[in-house]
């Protein structure tokens, strides 16, 4: 039995000391009989299988992904080879151990053959070996092919709830330490992949509606005209103000742009932490959460697409920015910085809506006001909506109709038809890619979940239901989550409406991603309203859901990634080498836009190579293929 000390060790939930304790159990009886097999050998064989099933249980979630599980936006694609090694290789070693067992007549505990004392070296070592795979994984993407880094999140994604649930069951362990660690390498992560994201796919060429936006560049247009501009059904706004000062800065160079739009939604995540913060107090590591919402690849369309700050980004951050004042106590200054974000938000973009909220935000605390018997806030919120008002119907002069869809007609279809929009378009949100009843069942739950938070949180604001909370005397909490998740629900209605035309396909655009944030993070701040476990229970699921969702980034959505960057640069090096825009789409068989003579295309690139802009301010960039 000494020879085997180091092996019992080294075992996997049956220690040396459990057999010692069985042993004394036993009786000299049936001690007698298996004497001679005690002798033959028959405890280095158990402590060999103990040591195998160690091995074999610390290895097998990498096994498993390895060899043939894969995650596909938070959910598990399966092949059958990975099947086999996940249950045969147990199985076979718990026969071994029971075959074992039974010859030494003892019972078969499966709580003690799958305990979780595994010896801490051999633990550390082979985790280490998988995070050091892990990070060399990293490494080849930021540095090497940037592909590389969007292969492996699913499999970085798995390890790392592995390594993090590994490490929550040791009862040794400081939990809170541990998640909040945890957290803070996803948020480093997830930070550093935005940018990396954006760095390896954008490419310097007007792409799309980016040639019809920038006419107004090509003319002599005043700042009051550029913040009236109107593309679609929505104007521009301020967001078209700094775009035109980055055109001019930067040599009409869009990849500066795509880096402005990922900094400003960037910024609205800085601003949407310090926001929570400021409602609920200090951090914690669900809140890792609120990062992972706001800075997903899934709205690579947004980042390196076609980017336009007013399209998404700066509605983004003006609507954080406008929850942020809602939590200003100086009343004059609170409500004149809500009416003028509430005048910018309606003419950038589709911030339009905030012109539907806010009257209701302020008629709500006009109602508050008069009930709690303040007069000075009763009158300066009736004041305040007033102007929303008058803001909101100013937007219509010189207004002209120009639907999204040519085809554009209402009733396009059935009611329910309209509906299946709307959850299509909110599951894209939870990871979903295509249209089928699950992904439709999940963002249906979704809906109803923030009609249900909508009308209970109406409900408490209204009857001032929650004087307890200190910090929420008088409903801005539930003003805060009602302005965000309106905002979306608002948002997705009127997709629907506007696009329904063109296929329920079109709900899983990726430019609609940036306009579901505020919804979504106005969820995560219903959640922390509630109180004890069930707060817990609901904010971890949650925050584990859109890391799932967040993290891996789908196969379609990185092929269509990589179709626009090697469809532009083929373009690009096809126009330089021919100088003809003719020429350089039918030999790279890619479009930068439906109508380029109508635009005329040809015209404005010669312009950009007389004065050295856009595509001839970069020629000597590499074309490398992302494949």
């Amino acid at each position: 039995m000494c020879d085997c000390l180091p092996l019992t060790s080294l075992s996997f939930g049956i220690s040396n000391k459990w057999t010692v304790d069985v042993d004394k159990e036993m009786t000299q009886e049936e001690h007698r009989p298996h004497s001679a097999i005690r002798t033959a050998g028959i405890p280095f064989v158990e402590h060999l299988i103990n040591f195998a099933l160690s091995v074999f249980l610390v290895l097998a979630p990498y096994i498993w992904l390895t060899g043939g599980f894969r995650l596909e936006a938070g959910f598990i694609r399966i092949s059958a080879t990975s099947v086999w090694w996940i249950f045969a290789v147990p199985a076979l070693l718990a026969v071994a151990k029971w075959t074992i067992l039974r010859l030494q007549q003892r019972r078969f505990d499966w709580k003690k053959v799958w305990g979780s004392d595994l010896l801490p070296s051999l633990k550390r070592v082979l985790e280490l070996g998988i995070i050091v795979h892990l990070i060399l994984i990293a490494a080849a993407g930021f540095y090497g092919d940037a592909s590389g880094t969007f292969q492996s999140p699913s499999r970085l994604t798995a390890f790392l709830l592995m390594l993090l649930s590994r490490a929550l069951l040791h009862r040794s362990v400081d939990r809170s330490r541990i998640l909040t660690i945890a957290a803070m390498l996803v948020t480093g992560f997830t930070i550093v992949r935005w940018f990396a994201f954006i760095h390896a796919y954008s490419v310097n060429i007007l792409f799309s509606d980016q040639w019809d936006l920038y006419d107004a560049f090509f003319k002599d247009t005043g700042l009051w005209d550029l913040f009236l501009w109107q593309h679609g059904p929505h104007r521009q706004g301020l967001g078209f103000l700094l775009t035109q000062w980055i055109v001019s800065a930067s040599g009409w160079n869009t990849v500066v742009e795509s880096f402005a739009v990922g900094g400003t939604i960037f910024l609205a995540s800085v601003l949407a932490i310090v926001l929570k913060r400021r409602l609920f107090g200090p951090l914690v590591w669900t809140d890792a959460a609120v990062p992972l919402m706001f800075l997903t690849v899934a709205q690579y369309e947004t980042l390196v697409g076609t980017p336009n700050l007013s399209h998404g980004p700066f509605p983004l951050l003006l609507i954080v920015l406008y929850c942020l004042c809602l939590t200003l106590t100086n009343i004059g200054f609170r409500y004149a910085l809500l009416v003028g974000l509430n005048f910018v938000l309606i003419y950038t973009g589709f911030g339009l809506f905030m012109g539907i909220i806010s009257p209701v935000v302020f008629l709500s605390e006009l109602f508050m006001s008069f009930k709690e018997n303040r007069r000075r806030q009763a009158l300066m919120a009736g004041i305040a909506c007033v102007l929303s008002v008058g803001s909101l119907l100013s937007f219509f002069i010189d207004y002209r109709w120009l639907p999204a869809a040519e085809d554009f007609h209402f009733p396009q279809s059935s009611l329910w038809h309209y509906a299946l929009y709307v959850f299509s378009t909110l599951s894209n949100f939870l990871g979903f890619k295509t249209i089928h009843w699950f992904s439709v069942a999940a963002g249906g739950g979704i809906c109803l979940a923030m009609i249900g938070i909508l009308i209970q949180e109406g409900y408490a604001v209204l009857k001032n239901r929650r004087p307890e909370e200190q910090d929420d005397r008088h409903g801005t909490i539930g003003l805060i989550v009602l302005t965000l998740i309106s905002f979306t629900l608002i948002f997705c209605t009127n997709a629907a409406i506007g696009r329904i035309s063109r296929g329920l396909s079109t709900a899983m655009a990726s430019r609609y991603v940036v306009y579901l944030i505020p919804g979504f993070f106005g969820v995560f701040l219903f959640l922390h309203r509630m109180k004890g476990r069930k707060q817990q229970i609901l904010l971890s699921v949650f925050a584990l859901w859109m890391g799932a969702a967040s993290l891996p980034m789908h196969a379609k959505d990185m092929s269509v990634t990589r179709w626009l960057y090697n469809g532009k640069h083929s373009w690009i090096h096809y126009y330089l080498e021919t100088g003809s825009a003719e020429i350089a789409t039918r030999k790279s068989g890619f479009q930068l836009h439906p109508r380029p003579k109508q635009l005329k295309i040809q015209k404005k690139l010669d312009y950009f190579e007389t004065h050295g802009l856009n595509l001839f301010v970069d020629r000597k960039r590499s074309h490398p293929d992302k494949e």
